[in-house]
């Protein structure tokens, strides 16, 4: 799916994706350690290295193939940039992370690929490895509360979750949103952004100093 994925994303949504993604990258400016998860092919570091010129970027993605991609990108059109980045291939849950480290957490088209247990284990673990004053840029599906968009959102996503199941083996079969289990952790949500009706949504939360 790595090298189709993009393709796909554009065949089906055009640019929102991206737009989503990128929606919130001019609050980011003064960055200086950023960990990126489930990067994908490299779409949004590169984007994230523009924003962010004094960033170190931890990229981790448990997808071989997609680090490769991201990878190759940047040393196309950014070669300078490589020396930023430090790629981590694996399952995020095994990957050890420096607690306290991130003052910028970006998950894009991610969380939305856990639910119940496993979507809290991925927040305290993102919200361990970030700093006490740091922000958490959350691109994301989307379902809005009700009428036309509320059965819009629905629709496509019955079709998303049922092809990646298929695709790519994930367990996830509906969308959860990860909203209460950041709040819980102290993370109040600052700006949104809709595309596509609702489907598709972006958001920045802060945390204040504990």
């Amino acid at each position: 799916m790595a090298r189709a994925f993009a393709p796909l994303e554009r065949l089906a949504f055009g640019g929102a994706m991206q737009r989503c993604r990128v929606r919130f990258l001019d609050r980011v400016v003064g960055a200086r350690r950023a960990l990126t998860v489930g990067e994908g092919d490299g779409r949004f570091l590169l984007a994230l290295l523009r924003a962010a010129p004094g960033a170190q970027v931890t990229v981790v993605d448990a997808s071989a193939r997609m680090l490769e991609l991201a990878r190759c990108r940047l040393e196309r059109e950014a070669p300078d940039w490589l020396a930023r980045v430090e790629f981590v291939q694996g399952d995020l849950s095994a990957v050890a992370l420096q607690r306290g480290a991130f003052d910028l957490v970006a998950t894009c088209f991610f969380l939305d690929c856990f639910e119940g247990d496993s979507l809290t284990e991925i927040v305290e673990g993102l919200d361990a490895a970030a700093a006490p004053e740091a922000t958490w840029i959350v691109a994301d599906f989307h379902r809005p509360p009700s009428g036309w968009r509320s059965l819009h959102a629905r629709a496509w996503l019955a079709l998303l979750y049922a092809f990646f199941g298929v695709t790519t083996g994930s367990s996830a079969r509906r969308l959860e949103d990860p909203a209460p289990r950041l709040e819980a952790r102290g993370w109040h949500r600052t700006a949104t952004h809709d595309e596509r009706a609702g489907l598709l949504h972006s958001e920045v939360w802060h945390r204040a100093a504990r």
